[in-house]
Order: C-alpha cells, then sequence, then structure tokens
C-alpha cells in the first residue's frame, strides 16, 4: 500500500465497544403543533424575502436623469449612450479596435424584448468616437502615465444598508492628483446638472485611489464640447 511508510509509528485508532444509540424523538403532529410549525415556517420565508440592502446607482441621487434632453436629429438615449459608451471604452483601450465590428458585437448584446439597435446607429457611433478621438481632452489622457476606462464601482454608504454603484467613464493622472471625465451622448442642456453625479464619482475615486481628484469635467460627444466642473 502506498501510503505505508507515512503511517508507520502513528497511534492506532481505538475502536469503541459500543455505541449508544440515539435518543429517539416522537413528533409532535397535533393540529395545534402543525398549525404553529406553519406560522414559523412562514415568517422564515418573510424574512428571507426582505431585502437586507438597498442597491442605488449613482444617477438615482443625481437630478440630471430627469432632466428632459433637448430634442435633436439623429440617435439618442439611453441605448444609443451604451453603444457610444462602448466604443469609447475600446477605442481607449486600443487605437487599432475595428470600432465598427465591436459595435456589431455591442448592438447584438445590448438588444432586448422591447428595443433593438438599429444598424445604422453603429458606423455612426463609430465615426462619432473617432471624432472624440481626435479632441485634445483625448490626447491628454492617453499621454498621462497612467489612465483607467470605465471603472464600476460599489460602496456602502453611511446608513449600512445602502450600496452605491456607477461606473466612472475616463480617470487619468494629472498634476497634483487625478482628472475624471463623464460622457454625455444627449444634447447640452444645462452642465450643471452633472455636478451632484460628477461629486459622487470624485468621492468614491479618491476612495480607490486614496489620491486627490484635482479636476473632474463632463465631454458631450455629439458636439465635442468639454465643460470642468
Amino acid at each position: 500500500w502506498p501510503f505505508q511508510p507515512f503511517l508507520e509509528g502513528v497511534e492506532e485508532l481505538q475502536v469503541p465497544e459500543s455505541v449508544p444509540a440515539p435518543k429517539r424523538l416522537t413528533p409532535d403532529l397535533s393540529r395545534e403543533a402543525l398549525e404553529k410549525a406553519g406560522r414559523e415556517r412562514a415568517a422564515r420565508f418573510e424574512r428571507c424575502r426582505t431585502p437586507s440592502y438597498a442597491l442605488k446607482a449613482v444617477t438615482d441621487f443625481a437630478p440630471e436623469h430627469k432632466a428632459k434632453a433637448l430634442k435633436v436629429a439623429g440617435p439618442a438615449g439611453p441605448l444609443w449612450g451604451r453603444l457610444v459608451h462602448g466604443l469609447l471604452e475600446a477605442r481607449m483601450r486600443s487605437k487599432e479596435a475595428d470600432l465598427e465590428a465591436v459595435g456589431r458585437i455591442l448592438a447584438a448584446r445590448l438588444e432586448d424584448e422591447d428595443e433593438k439597435v438599429p444598424e445604422a446607429w453603429v458606423p455612426e457611433a463609430a465615426r462619432a468616437v473617432e471624432a472624440v478621438a481626435k479632441a485634445d481632452l483625448w490626447k491628454e489622457a492617453l499621454a498621462s502615465p497612467e489612465c483607467h476606462a470605465e471603472v464600476p464601482f460599489t460602496r456602502l454608504l453611511e446608513d449600512g444598508k445602502t450600496v452605491l454603484k456607477g461606473v466612472i467613464d475616463l480617470a487619468f493622472r494629472v498634476e497634483g492628483g487625478w482628472a475624471l471625465v463623464d460622457w454625455k451622448t444627449d444634447a447640452v442642456e444645462d452642465p450643471e446638472i452633472h455636478r451632484t453625479q460628477l461629486g459622487m464619482y470624485a468621492e468614491a475615486w479618491e476612495r480607490i485611489s486614496g489620491e486627490k481628484v484635482v479636476r473632474r469635467g463632463v465631454f458631450y460627444v455629439r458636439t465635442g464640447m468639454e465643460v470642468r466642473m
């Protein structure tokens, strides 16, 4: 037996002469006992159904998600925004990325039962991202010693019951700390409405990095305008 050498010198286990039988329990099958067990089971299920925490997105606390978007020609809305954000991330990670190919994959993933990404959106989104890649802000981020795109985060808020979640679109090092950028894919209405959202992103990034956020702002993909807050 291959394990025999390892067992040499090991004390042999003692085998008890007898093992006492467990005490036999007599179940209570009375109506009262059954009703009590039913109530206890229902209470346990109710406790299981009660949420132990609440999950909130940054946009749930920020006023911009309630603002009315300006009516513009061309694609718009949440589906368009998610498509453009995905292509911005791909382009930031690799300048060789085939944006239309990536866009087709993203479009297939974004489709659901109620909404489908129009085919014409993919090349239009790719062109929009290539235009952003020519912006000074983009070049500054790429030239930074450290740059991160689409960083998800979660943190427990002070009430101990609410988990805040969000995604920081772009973070890169600048002199004295970090710069944060939030891509906006709809028309410009009022940059000031994004201040709360950017503040929450800055607080989260300072917790993640342990360093100060010295610059924050939004970049409007449609117009190519950067607004620092």
